[in-house]
């Protein structure tokens, strides 16, 4: 029953005494009765009685339910401690229970978030099943009857009331409220499991709305409402609702019994299909395991979405084939790469790049960059670019863009800042910056109106970040980051560095882990006062900056300015070199208004921000483009072609080893002649036949057998 932390109503005078209990406060007023919390003086507990202004037509029907219904032992059911008679009615002793009613909660005119309605809904289902396989109806669900504690599990009152008030005999003569009452309830028919059912979904609907589904002047309109006019989904009153979900709300608001769900298990399991979990969840009952919950919640919406174009996949890939820096087997990491074309005409380009110039020479095939670099380098390389690629095109093109270079900004900070450590890579260091804010990036692209909520708490009311999100998505950015990190198989190290760094002074790093972690939390706090602020206001936060980070290493606000600049040149380098347009990000273009050198504005012809702009201005058109193209192509893969052999001829003359060279001769008839599938096949002269060992191109590890 209520608790007294729900809002007691005033003016109410109190009996002195009902029963043996001792009324200390009104907790609330209905059509059936008055619910007060009182002592128990025997018992020494609290309680909550409500007492009520009808008798059951049969005493004996009435001390047989209460008895069943006392017998109910479920953590979402308010348990019924007894019954008695006062003053010749009869009140109902329940346990006080902490909480608000759903009812309040609901009338705040929002309608719930899609996670937290399934989740508490979830768990009336697993409550009003158990009660039906005890042979209990409830027979009066109803918001008012359900209370919300502050672990968002519901408790569920007021089982039995009905028994004890008696059936209805007439439809103006009603127990309970209309507004959730099933069309055979309100047509004197059969009441069954499934009337229940109905009522539940009434109250579900309202709460993926936040508006009441049936509403009228008067009792008699809302009944004609029920039986009578048609029912929308959710997702008409609430564009975030998906209609997948419209369909299991509607069909148990069916007005045909029959055409309903059989059991609340039934409906549950069809909500939790639609979840993507096919298991029963332990209930949620503490702040663990709601976090659990709405987090499950949010991965499985993720993977229902498989747009994040095979990054997962390949991330995953790539990271179990270097989990073994000694794995010596340089074909199945190409092959992992090659299945992305993008990546691997990214990869090389980097790779040729002056940031990986001191191996010289020109790189044409993935094999022998993954020799030259290594396994750690090149998924450390191949991390950044898709990263980087996926985000900064994706379909929220603005706030995403801006988050993927605000985060790839921090990363190359995160160069400068760890360039003077002799003991630090700062290639881990780089990627670790930018995968630091891999919880908002998901955010942005998957949940685009939960993110917009989150900015508006951070810019309306001042919450901090890792609040907004929590309250909003039930869990932290930081959180969701880790999570993915996980599923990709992200190693520890990058994992671990998406925590935020603790508040007031970071205390000196114990070990190299946690110093790259603090460095990539330094580099992305500088980065969102530079998004944030303008240039001539930001000094003193970034003097408080110098000074919280002081122990991990002494800077000042100019060295950090003198670093932007600087990072400002490579990500414009790194975005050209990898085709990546950063021009039009919001982020970047404030940033170089406010750190660029003067003469970095100038329209030169070798900028390569310049040569963006112009490109953009000047696109090749219709078949001559198209024509080109295809002329590019033509030349490309003849190059591909002629530098393979040379680097084939080159391997042979150098320490390579057999496997590695014949990948590579691999890779260059696959790239070089453009072909879709290309295989290493030995003669067996013992069986007479052609054993295929490995290959590279699509499906090809079905193919071999």
């Amino acid at each position: 029953m209520a608790s007294p932390t729900a809002r007691s109503v005033a003016d109410t005078t109190l009996p002195g005494q009902i029963g043996r209990f001792v009324p200390s406060q009104c907790l609330g007023r209905g059509a059936q009765g008055i619910v007060y919390q009182a002592h128990d003086p025997e018992l020494g507990r609290e309680v909550a009685i409500k007492t009520l202004k009808r008798l059951s037509k049969d005493d004996t029907l009435l001390k047989n339910e209460a008895r069943n219904v006392s017998n109910l032992q479920h953590q979402c059911i308010v348990p019924l401690y007894e019954i008695g008679q006062h003053d010749g009615s009869p009140y109902l002793v329940y346990r006080l229970e902490e909480g608000v009613s759903l009812r309040s909660l609901l009338d705040q005119g929002e309608a719930l978030k899609e996670i937290r309605a399934c989740e508490i809904f979830i768990q009336l289902l697993e409550a009003i099943n158990y009660a039906h396989q005890q042979g209990i109806l409830h027979r009066d669900l109803k918001p008012n009857n359900i209370l919300i504690d502050s672990k968002d599990t519901p408790h569920i009152l007021d089982f039995g009331v009905s028994a004890v008030i008696g059936n209805p005999d007439t439809k103006t003569d009603l127990v309970g409220s209309a507004n959730y009452m099933a069309p055979e309830t309100l047509s004197n028919a059969v009441v069954e499991q499934n009337s229940d059912i109905f009522s539940l979904s009434v109250i579900f609907h309202e709460m993926l709305t936040g508006k009441n589904l049936f509403t009228a002047n008067n009792q008699k309109a809302v009944i004609y409402k029920i039986l009578n006019e048609p029912v929308l989904g959710p997702s008409n009153f609430n564009r975030r609702i998906n209609k997948k979900l419209d369909s299991i709300v509607m069909k148990g608001l069916e007005r045909a019994p029959a055409d309903r769900y059989r059991s609340c298990s039934q409906m549950k399991q069809a909500l939790e299909t639609y979840l993507g979990k096919d298991k029963v969840d332990v209930p949620i009952v503490d702040n663990t395991q709601g976090k659990k919950g709405a987090l499950e919640f949010l991965l499985r919406k993720i993977n229902r979405q498989p747009d994040f174009p095979a990054i997962s996949k390949h991330i995953s890939e790539i990271t179990r084939k270097t989990a073994n820096i000694d794995h010596n087997d340089t074909g199945e990491l190409s092959q992992i790469i090659l299945q992305d074309y993008a990546l691997t005409t990214k990869l090389l380009r980097l790779v040729n790049s002056a940031t990986y110039g001191q191996y010289g020479g020109q790189t044409t095939t993935v094999s022998r960059a993954v020799v030259i670099l290594g396994y750690k380098q090149v998924r450390l390389a191949a991390l950044s670019i898709m990263l980087f690629e996926h985000l900064s095109n994706a379909n929220q093109a603005s706030a995403l863009k801006d988050s993927a270079c605000t985060s790839f900004m921090s990363g190359v900070i995160s160069r400068h800042l760890a360039s003077g450590d002799k003991e630090l890579d700062v290639e881990e260091v780089f990627i670790a910056s930018m995968f630091h804010r891999l919880g908002k990036h998901l955010t942005i692209y998957y949940f685009p109106e939960e993110f917009a909520e989150i900015e508006s708490l951070i810019s309306n009311r001042g919450k901090a970040e890792n609040v907004a999100s929590h309250e909003v998505l039930g869990v932290a950015y930081q959180e969701l980051g880790c999570a993915i990190a996980k599923e990709w198989q992200l190693p520890d190290n990058i994992t671990s560095c998406m925590r935020p760094a603790s508040s007031g002074t970071i205390k000196a790093s114990k070990n190299k882990q946690e110093r790259i972690a603090q460095l990539s939390a330094l580099s992305n706090e500088i980065s969102h006062i530079v998004a944030t602020q303008d240039k001539d206001e930001n000094h003193e936060a970034m003097e408080q900056l110098c000074e919280r980070y002081k122990k991990l290493l002494h800077t000042t606000p100019k060295k950090i300015n003198n670093i932007l600049k600087d990072s400002i040149k490579e990500v414009t380098d790194y975005a050209d070199i990898l085709k990546f347009d950063v021009r039009s990000s919001q982020f970047f273009k404030k940033i170089v208004t406010d750190y660029s050198e003067p003469e970095e504005h100038t329209a030169d012809s070798n900028n390569p921000l310049q040569q963006a702009v112009n490109s953009a201005r000047n696109p090749a058109r219709g078949s001559e483009q198209e024509q080109q193209e295809a002329l590019h192509s033509i030349q490309e893969h003849t190059m591909l072609f002629i530098n393979g052999i040379s680097e084939i001829t080159e391997a042979l003359l150098s320490d390579y080893e057999i496997n590695q060279i014949i990948t590579m001769v691999l890779e260059t008839i696959y790239r070089g002649m453009g072909f879709t599938r290309v295989m290493f096949c030995i003669r067996d002269n013992r069986n007479q036949g052609i054993v295929a060992r490995f290959g590279l191109g699509k499906e090809i590890e079905d193919i071999i057998p």
